[in-house]
Parts: structure tokens; C-alpha cells; sequence
């Protein structure tokens, strides 16, 4: 019975010994392979228009800020220029910028149009005009380097625009601003398109980007507890019979 009882401990014991060095492994294997978040997700976020206006080649000191739709036109020249308040992008690396715009009814176009950069986003809505801007003494109010083309577009449609990345990311923190002229002074099919005064689907710039302060976190590597050791019990030492007295038989009288 002794044995019987010493095997099940030790059995029982083995056991306990199994059961902790699987649970140590689970903790190492989860704390090794659990996903960090990473701190340079892209983050995407939707910028209104701050400023839009329209220039016109035949009316050169009219100003067309609180005009809706914008056009954009060959023969009679008209830029449409807009603007974007990038400031509270200035410490972010942005990697994708779109520019969302919203033809009207009549307003599709088979032409094509260019996207160009406006170095100077000082102008106001309110005041700039074909003189003072595309055909003025500021160079930095003239549209200058392509960033995008549109390939006309559908009446009553959005027309999504892929900017030059690198581009955008160059006026982080800044006022960026931008110009969409025809292709060609030939060109007699204008396209029009919702301004910031119009009551719904105004212009808006989507811009995607990733936070440059803030470093990737550190995976501290979680020390695996110690597994408990189970002290053996000693066997308890078998007591040893007491000898029989074999009793002497007396001598029998002479």
C-alpha cells in the first residue's frame, strides 16, 4: 500500500512539473508573437477648401471670389484657383494627396485640364483677379509647376484628382494652393465645378500621411516566471520487524 501511494505522488508531482513549463511556454510564445501597433500608420484625413476663386482672361479686374461653379476655359481664358490650409499638417510626413472636386449639371468636359502649383497662397478670395494673379507682376500668384492633369469628366460627378505627393508634402504646415487651367487655349468645352460657396460637395483635398514624431514603441521582452519546483517528498523509511524471542526450553532434571 506504501508503494502504491508513493508512485501516485510521484506520478501527481510529474505532472504539476508538466503543467508548469506548458504554461511558461504559452507566456513566452504570447508575449514573443502579440502584434504592436504600428506608430507609422497611415492616417487619412479631409481638408475643406479655404479659398477658391475663378480669373477671367475678358474681364481682367473682375473678381470672381464668391462665384459658383468655377470654370475653367481655353478660348476666353479662365483659371480656377484654390487653396488648402496645410498647417496643422507641419511636423506629419504626408504620402498621398487627392483633390476632390464636384461637377454641376452642365458642367462636364471631353477636354483636358492641368493641375499646377501656386507657390504664393497669400491671395485672398476676395480680391484677386486676372491682372492681379495669372497676368500680374507676381510670379508667385502664377501657376507654375504640374502637379496633376484631369482628363475632362462627367457632369454631376465627382472627378478625383492623384496629386503629385511629394509636391503637397513640400507645403506641410503651409497654405497650399493651386491652380486648374485648360491644356490648350483652344480648348471651348469648359468644365465647372462646385466652389466653397455652393450649398453641398464642395472641393476638399484627402490627404493621407504618417506622424514622423512619434517613435515606434519598443517591445520590452516579458521575463518568463521561473517554473515553481515541486520538492520531492522522501519516501518514509520502512520500519524494520522486531525480532521474535524464541523462548529457551529448560533443562530437564538428571
Amino acid at each position: 500500500m506504501r508503494q502504491n501511494n508513493q508512485l501516485n505522488f510521484i506520478q501527481r508531482r510529474n505532472k504539476a512539473s508538466v503543467s508548469t513549463y506548458v504554461l511558461t511556454f504559452i507566456a513566452v510564445f504570447l508575449t514573443i508573437f502579440t502584434p504592436v501597433k504600428d506608430a507609422y500608420a497611415a492616417t487619412v484625413v479631409t481638408l475643406p477648401v479655404s479659398g477658391d476663386a475663378m480669373v477671367r482672361q475678358s474681364s481682367p479686374t473682375n473678381n470672381y471670389g464668391s462665384t459658383t461653379p468655377l470654370s475653367v476655359q481655353g478660348n476666353d481664358l479662365r483659371v480656377s484657383y484654390l487653396k488648402f490650409d496645410l498647417s496643422s499638417l507641419a511636423t506629419k510626413t504626408i504620402t498621398s494627396a487627392k483633390l476632390r472636386i464636384k461637377t454641376v449639371s452642365d458642367g462636364g468636359s471631353s477636354a483636358l485640364q492641368t493641375v499646377k502649383l501656386v507657390s504664393d497662397g497669400s491671395w485672398s478670395e476676395s480680391s484677386i483677379t486676372y491682372n492681379n494673379s495669372y497676368n500680374g507682376t507676381n510670379a508667385n500668384l502664377k501657376p507654375s509647376t504640374q502637379i496633376a492633369s484631369i482628363s475632362g469628366g462627367s457632369s454631376s460627378a465627382w472627378i478625383e484628382v492623384i496629386l503629385n505627393a511629394s509636391t503637397v508634402n513640400s507645403k506641410k504646415g503651409t497654405v497650399f494652393s493651386l491652380a486648374i487651367m485648360p491644356a490648350s487655349l483652344s480648348n471651348t468645352d469648359d468644365l465647372k465645378f462646385n466652389s466653397k460657396e455652393a450649398s453641398a460637395d464642395k472641393p476638399v483635398l484627402v490627404v493621407e500621411y504618417t506622424d514622423s514624431t512619434v517613435a515606434s514603441p519598443t517591445r520590452t521582452p516579458t521575463r518568463a516566471a521561473s517554473p515553481t519546483r515541486t520538492p520531492t517528498r522522501s519516501a518514509s523509511p520502512t520500519r524494520s520487524a522486531s525480532p521474535t524471542r524464541t523462548p529457551t526450553r529448560a533443562a530437564s532434571p538428571t
